[in-house]
């Protein structure tokens, strides 16, 4: 059984960022650990390519004892939940850490950084940590990302050193969501992995690209209580890449379904919160504005749309989203003006 695993999501053949975020990991200096690229491809072509890129890295690197490579194809695109769900199910390390395609490990000592914060509070505390998180940080060559949008790491930003301890699922999920003082994104987190096969017990499979963040956070703070956080930066995020980066012109609504499955994270959410209810009332707000902000940016993305295919694409819009969110995110649009505000309440 190794100490850790990690998993690296590779959604597409970019071979020079595979091997960007492959060697990092083997780069580690842990003494065992397994790594498990995870093929998530859209089409079969890409899946050979980013298979044969494997086996080239594989084969001129010269692994350490202790330490394994494998290669997982998931046969289809299924999305990061169920990629990771699969990679979680394949891996046998007491701890869990993600890096997708291009992200890389800030420096040989990150992963040890973390697992000995781990191990010297649960000597003092007497337990394991539910969650263990370092700080992420941008990949300085993403400037052009940054100047198209000056928010594209606020998810990643927030990271106050310390550590949550509560008495209940439920307040370790309030506090961590609304503080907004920890990130949500995947990387830069040691999970304990026993944990996250409990949580998929409870996680439904939704084919999320985008929102994945919160619906993968959501549930696994649902089920938590302790989280031990460092300053310390432990992770390089590169984000010039992805469904959502640019400007680009929308012409297939299979695509549009992607940029669209944000929606399917937040039905997921709020079905939970039904059958499993919070106190805190605020919190139902506080998730309904997030989930907000993904309509409105689906609505306003609409102006990318090929004509030919405009009409298929409101028809999934609003079968994602429904008839009254897509309404008001499309009234508010008209009245703002381009102010800048939170959008509209739903």
């Amino acid at each position: 059984m190794a100490e850790l695993s990690v998993a690296i999501y590779a959604s597409g053949y970019v071979p020079q960022l595979i091997e960007r975020s492959v060697k990092s990991a083997v780069s580690q200096s842990l003494d065992s650990m397994e790594i498990i690229l995870i093929d998530d491809c859209r089409t079969s072509a890409e899946s050979r390519y980013v298979k044969s890129t494997f086996k080239k890295i594989k084969k001129s690197l010269s692994l350490p004892y202790g330490k394994g490579l494998r290669f997982l194809s998931m046969g289809r695109s299924v999305g990061i939940p169920d990629s990771l769900r699969a990679a979680v199910d394949e891996s046998s390390g007491r701890y869990f850490t993600v890096l997708m395609m291009g992200d890389v490990f800030y420096d040989e000592k990150s992963l040890s950084t973390l697992l000995e914060l781990s191990s010297r509070n649960a000597s003092i505390a007497g337990e394991d940590w539910d969650l263990v998180q370092g700080t992420v940080v941008p990949d300085e060559k993403d400037e052009s990302v940054l100047k198209v949008n000056p928010n594209a790491y606020d998810i990643i930003e927030r990271n106050a050193p310390g550590e949550l301890r509560f008495e209940n699922p439920d307040d370790f999920t309030v506090d961590y969501f609304m503080g907004e003082k920890f990130s949500l994104c995947l990387e830069g987190k040691l999970f304990i992995r026993s944990a996250l096969e409990d949580m998929f017990l409870r996680m439904p499979r939704v084919e999320c690209h985008i929102a994945v963040e919160y619906l993968w956070m959501y549930f696994f703070c649902r089920q938590s209580r302790t989280l031990i956080s460092t300053g310390e930066k432990v992770c390089t995020k590169y984000m010039d890449f992805g469904p959502d980066a640019g400007d680009f012109k929308i012409e297939t609504p299979g695509r549009w379904m992607k940029l669209c499955s944000a929606a399917s994270a937040f039905s997921a959410v709020f079905f939970d919160m039904m059958d499993y209810p919070l106190e805190s009332r605020d919190f139902g707000g506080y998730m309904r504005s997030i989930m907000t902000r993904y309509a409105l940016s689906n609505v306003k993305s609409l102006v990318r749309v090929d004509p030919s295919i405009r009409t298929v694409c409101e028809a999934i819009l609003s079968e994602c989203w429904g008839d009254e969110i897509v309404s008001d995110c499309k009234a508010w649009i008209e009245s703002s003006d381009g102010k800048k505000t939170d959008g509209p309440e739903t």
